[in-house]
This record gives C-alpha cells, sequence and structure tokens, in this order.
C-alpha cells in the first residue's frame, strides 16, 4: 500500500472515556472528561453533549424507556 503515513508521536493523546451507569433512574453516560457546553437532545432519550470548538463529547443515554436494552448494558457495566 503507498500513501502517507502518520507517526505516532504527531498525535494528541486521546483524553479517557468515562462512562458511568445509574441503575435508579437507568441513564448511561459516557463522557470524554473534556469540559462541555449544555446538552442538546437529538432524539427521544438520547442527549448529546459538546466541548468548546461544537465537536461531540459525550452523551445520556435513558434507557428508563427501554427495558430491553437497559437489561443488555447492565451486564456490561457489572464486569466493569
Amino acid at each position: 500500500m503507498g500513501g502517507d503515513t502518520i507517526d505516532h508521536q504527531e498525535l494528541e493523546p486521546l483524553p479517557e472515556v468515562v462512562a458511568s451507569y445509574a441503575a435508579d433512574t437507568r441513564t448511561l453516560s459516557i463522557h470524554n472528561g473534556l469540559k462541555t457546553s449544555d446538552g442538546e437532545e437529538i432524539a427521544r432519550g438520547l442527549t448529546v453533549f459538546y466541548d468548546s470548538e461544537g465537536s461531540p463529547a459525550g452523551f445520556v443515554l435513558e434507557l428508563g424507556f427501554a427495558e430491553s436494552a437497559a437489561s443488555l448494558l447492565q451486564p456490561l457495566v457489572d464486569s466493569a
């Protein structure tokens, strides 16, 4: 394969992803740790948060209305 390559030392490190699940509200939150603005609900139960440059920096998924989604995600959270 031809083409340009990127030296990994030239790349900025990615922020650490922080995920949490609140069982009482059935809410899954995933953020990259950067400071965010107020969120924008883009679909029922899905809110996206943006960083200062307008790039997505996290989201909150309200699973209360989707029983099957909550049951699928809980084992992943428990094993973390």
